[in-house]
């Protein structure tokens, strides 16, 4: 062989993942001769794609088929084909055909009869991969094929690419699987390929084989039953190997790449190996154009999905089967003006700017939450002077949950409190942690990497117990709290606090997921709560807490109170771009109630709750969207609500007192936006879907007034049509109440007056008034600014501005119906 072409053969067999042309088109300026160069590589190719398990579309079917050695049809079965037209078999389709190696195309379909004792298992086995890839891959391509003259013995073969050249990576998973129903065995291997060649070249290249044997249960069951076992079996490996690798990057990135000539791309930012290989797990990069893809994981009434971005990005949902999506809704926590859903066909689109939290509802479907957080603005490395990484080897915590590793993370904690070392961090990789009560000191911080998920067990005996309330038959802890007294404490990172609290409910022992308490300068920033028991968020006689990109998903069904963000007695409290789903009370604030038996008492003494906002917040919720709570034995001032949507409550916002003397006053409700209120909450006697509340209500411990309420700015888009409510008690006014461009449904022009609001009769309430400084459209006078995060319409179309150039809208009559 002419040494040029044995040196093109060897640079094809060594091609990266989606590169072959590349390579191809380098030799072949090498070489200068096509004919010779196309004779001499074919068999190059050839063995290169059995080999890398090419794809090929199958001629009249609409799936792909695995090129490979078990898929290769011998020549002597075609009777006498050439070796150049080589048939392959697509065992789904009952189908041959032949594949050209260079031009990628397959032709000249034929029907092939299966052998009839094989078929009904191997069809099992190709349902089974099916539905495997699914649920755990976003493009995957899988075969089952039989051995020839061995009718127990079946191959599963497995192919997944991702090609990003735009960002200079490409990654290849393939797997191949030897299921022996003779012996009850599956043996295995798993080969990973990644190349990244920004300002360098590094190529990952690994092989991970494997032997199972099948349990009796298995060996006995039906076709269906075996085969989805056998999956399962599968991707519970496939699961554990590839949570390996990304750790072994991590090792990686902090010793082997140190050595290179660049140790970050010029981003500055680590790969993300989870986006390379994340075929089974989490969000992947695709196409050139860098559309990210999201697995979407169910949860309770909703689906939701999670993902970080910068400088905008484009979203785009499809609906698999033929479901009409013509009736949508988006809801989002900030509103863009230039945001135009464009639907075609089962596909809607659209495009934002920042981050952002949305809710999109499709007639027929189950909601859809969508959380695209911004990109971290600092991720800490893994190892390092100052990190404390709670899987090292002084801690070694177990990262697979299977025993609790309580001991590992109080060691780090101890360790980054008493190292004296700038800004310690207590590190935790990807992985699931189960773990008892943390306390977290002061100048400590805790970083949840993405992937890495803390877990709640279930068992009182792994935990302290905080609290009782005899009322609800069940007790409690703080799992993740706060040392007293302590400052400049941080959570953050795009990991997962998981209370499990629904898989252990019939245990009556629930979590407070997270207590911010008796500190000052603590922030959280970034990671999932979900699945609470008791309030997600605590932040308890605390000054100066700074909340963001916080996103609570808890059950809308079948818990008890399990709320979202609790704010009791704290001043200068910030809660911005939120999401919180819960069936009780999503973001209030409140002033405790008096201590008994059924009550709790925070530690410390008691105070006044000042200074605090929430904004950019979305709510759904089976009682309140946004509140000033029913604890009043101290004075709440202060409180804006700002720039923020309830999607679905019983009450959109409101002040709802009961228990104390203390005063609500200076309250605000501002840019707001209303969706809807079908829902019943009991603590209003049975009121249904009311989009304001403000009242007092007596619990024979003193009652305290409410005054200075200011409404403005909001658009009502739908209730279930109870009017709001403005009510006080003897000796507990509710005062100095004015409202402000208030929007309600089907309206033309914001209300005008108290009839038009619904209030017809105000019980001790004085001195409610309606203030319009809105105006029309053909007035001089600039239009009062709409809220700013007001919903798109189900059409697609902005919301076209009705006033002078420059100016915030106030939607249309038919723009507010269209949602």
């Amino acid at each position: 062989m002419d040494e040029r072409i044995q040196a093109a053969s060897n640079f094809l067999l060594q091609s990266p993942p989606g590169e072959i042309n590349d390579v191809l088109n380098d030799v072949r300026n090498i070489i200068s001769d096509d004919d010779l160069l196309k004779d001499g590589i074919l068999p190059a190719l050839t063995e290169y794609n059995l080999a890398q398990f090419i794809v090929v579309d199958v001629p009249g079917a609409d799936h792909q088929s695995i090129i490979s050695e078990a898929a290769r049809i011998p020549a002597a079965a075609e009777d006498g084909a050439e070796e150049t037209e080589q048939r392959f078999l697509d065992p789904r389709s009952k189908t041959s055909f032949v594949f050209n190696h260079i031009g990628l195309e397959a032709s000249d379909s034929r029907t092939v009869e299966p052998d009839p004792d094989s078929e009904p298992f191997r069809h099992a086995l190709e349902t089974a991969v099916i539905s495997y890839l699914l649920a755990h891959f976003l493009e995957g391509v899988g075969s089952v094929f039989v051995t020839p003259g061995v009718p127990n013995r079946f191959i599963i073969q497995i192919v997944a690419n991702k090609y990003n050249p735009t960002n200079y990576w490409s990654g290849r998973w393939r797997s191949e699987y030897i299921v022996d129903l003779s012996d009850n065995t599956v043996t295995g291997r798993i080969l990973v390929n990644v190349h990244y060649y920004e300002q360098g070249n590094v190529q990952l290249a690994t092989t991970h084989e494997l032997s199972l044997t099948l349990p009796p249960a298995v060996v006995t069951a039906t076709p269906s039953a075996a085969a989805s076992k056998i999956l399962a079996l599968i991707g519970d490996q496939e699961g554990h190997y590839q949570r390996s690798l990304n750790e072994t990057y991590h090792e990686m990135g902090e010793k082997t790449f140190k050595g290179l000539r660049r140790a970050l791309p010029m981003t500055r930012q680590k790969i993300d190996w989870d986006k390379v290989l994340g075929y089974k797990l989490g969000a992947e990069l695709t196409s050139s154009k860098g559309m990210m893809f999201l697995k979407i994981i169910a949860h309770d009434d909703y689906d939701f999905a999670h993902f970080s971005a910068g400088n905008g990005a484009k979203i785009a949902v499809t609906v698999r089967g033929k479901v009409p999506i013509e009736k949508i809704s988006i809801v989002s926590s900030r509103f863009d003006y230039d945001n135009k859903p464009q639907l075609h066909k089962n596909t809607l689109t659209w495009y934002i700017k920042d981050h952002k939290y949305f809710i999109l509802k499709i007639e027929g479907l189950r909601e859809l939450v969508v959380a695209v957080d911004p990109l971290e603005t600092f991720i800490p490395p893994s190892t390092g002077p100052n990190i404390f990484n709670v899987v090292s080897g002084q801690y070694k915590a177990d990262k697979l949950g299977k025993r609790l590793t309580t001991h590992a993370f109080h060691a780090a904690i101890a360790d980054a409190s008493q190292s004296k070392r700038a800004d310690p961090i207590v590190y935790v990789p990807p992985g699931v942690y189960l773990v008892g009560n943390l306390v977290l000191p002061s100048k400590t911080s805790l970083y949840l990497a993405p992937g890495a998920v803390l877990r709640f067990t279930g068992h009182p005996k792994d935990y302290t117990q905080h609290w009782v309330k005899d009322g609800e038959g069940r007790a409690g802890t703080y799992w993740i709290s706060t040392a007293h007294n302590s400052t400049d404490v941080k959570v953050f990172g795009r990991g997962t606090i998981d209370a499990n609290a629904y898989a252990y409910k019939d245990a009556k022992f629930a979590p407070s997921s997270v207590v911010a308490v008796m500190t000052s300068n603590f922030t959280f920033d970034g990671p999932i709560l979900r699945e609470s028991g008791s309030t997600a968020f605590n932040v308890v006689r605390s000054n100066a807490v700074d909340i963001r990109n916080l996103k609570v998903f808890n059950r809308l069904k079948d818990m008890l109170d399990n709320g979202s963000v609790d704010v009791v007695e704290s001043q200068n409290v910030t809660v911005s771009d939120a999401i919180a789903i819960s069936v009780a009370d999503t973001f209030t604030t409140k002033a405790s109630k008096p201590a008994s038996a059924t009550v709790p008492a925070w530690p410390g003494a008691l105070q006044n709750s000042t200074d605090i906002t929430f904004q950019h917040c979305l709510a759904w919720t089976g009682n309140y969207g946004f509140k000033v709570g029913q604890g009043a034995m101290a004075d709440q001032k202060n409180i804006k609500f700002f720039a923020s949507t309830v999607y679905e409550a019983a009450v959109g916002m409101g002040i709802h007192k009961k228990w104390g003397r203390g005063s609500a006053t200076n309250v605000t409700f501002e840019n707001m936006i209303i969706k809807s209120t079908s829902f019943t909450t009991s603590h209003l006697g049975g009121i249904v879907g009311s989009w304001l509340a403000l009242f007092v209500e007596d619990g024979k411990v003193g009652v305290g007034p409410i005054s200075d309420v200011h409404v403005k700015n909001v658009l009502v888009m739908g209730t279930s049509g109870t009017a709001p409510l403005i009510r006080g008690v003897t000796g507990a006014n509710v005062s100095n109440v004015e409202f402000q461009n208030i929007w309600l449904p089907q309206a033309t022009q914001p209300a005008a007056s108290l009839e038009d609001l619904g209030l017809k009769e105000l019980k001790f309430a004085t001195n409610v008034t309606v203030v319009n400084t809105w105006r029309s459209p053909n007035a001089t006078a600039k239009a009062t600014p709409q809220p700013a995060n007001a919903t798109a319409p189900a059409t697609g179309a902005p919301l076209k501005s009705k006033t002078q150039p420059g100016a915030e809208q106030i939607p249309s009559q038919n723009e507010r119906k269209a949602v």
